[in-house]
């Protein structure tokens, strides 16, 4: 609770997540995160590319950012987040195809790939 307090007093420093980060991954608290860790390779990790999620952005908006579409959204939520969802899906790669991908084309290929937004 201390390291949420003080993310939050100092409005999450970049500097101060990284602490907080390594003193996470000392012994004493490893013990804590090992069920997680446990779980990890039962999660299916997914990633969209810069490019990808630009494209999708400017093709989408209107119709996936609902807070476009309502009157006074800003005055009527005042600490709500303006966000868009993407496909889980449809429009993300699952991290294990990405990495197959890595392995079988050339990084130059994937590089080129992440750039079009095919990712």
């Amino acid at each position: 609770m201390d390291y949420v307090w003080t993310l939050a007093v100092l409005k999450g420093r970049r500097l101060v997540e990284e602490a907080i980060v390594e003193r996470l991954r000392e012994a004493d608290h490893r013990e804590r995160f090992h069920s997680i860790f446990q779980k990890m390779p039962e999660g299916k990790f997914r990633i969209i590319s810069a490019r990808k999620a630009h494209n999708l952005l400017h093709e989408k908006l209107f119709e996936r950012v609902h807070a476009l579409s309502l009157k006074g959204f800003t005055r009527r939520f005042r600490n709500a987040e303006v966000d868009m969802h993407f496909s889980l899906s449809g429009e993300l790669t699952p991290l294990r195809t990405f990495f197959e991908l890595l392995i079988q084309e050339s990084p130059q290929r994937v590089a080129v790939g992440l750039d079009r937004g095919d990712y």
